[in-house]
């Protein structure tokens, strides 16, 4: 981690998630759909170099075609890991996660 990482430091982040369901022998046959999910929040500092990003997830209403929050998100670095490795510093995050849908 810098130093000179800034406090308040905006994310922003659009997720495409393709799935695939249905059966061949249905009346609806195989078909696939797309959700769009954008993460909007800010990464800051907590001590030391233990690093939270949370924020809030939106996502296009196509009936009213707005913009409107369908969520939340709160990750916290739960795996810092610092190695010194032939004169080189490698920095590894892991996330813990928590998100909720309204």
């Amino acid at each position: 981690v810098d130093d000179s990482f800034p406090e308040g430091y905006h994310f922003a982040m659009k997720l495409h998630r393709t799935y695939k369901t249905g059966s061949k022998h249905t009346d609806m046959g195989e078909f696939t759909f797309t959700v769009t999910r954008t993460y909007m929040g800010e990464l800051k500092r907590i001590g030391g170099d233990v690093m939270t990003m949370e924020g809030s997830i939106y996502d296009l209403n196509e009936d009213t075609d707005k913009i409107v929050q369908v969520g939340f998100f709160s990750m916290i670095d739960t795996d810092h890991d610092q190695d010194e490795k032939e004169g080189t510093k490698t920095i590894e995050f892991g996330m813990a996660r928590s998100s909720s849908a309204f």
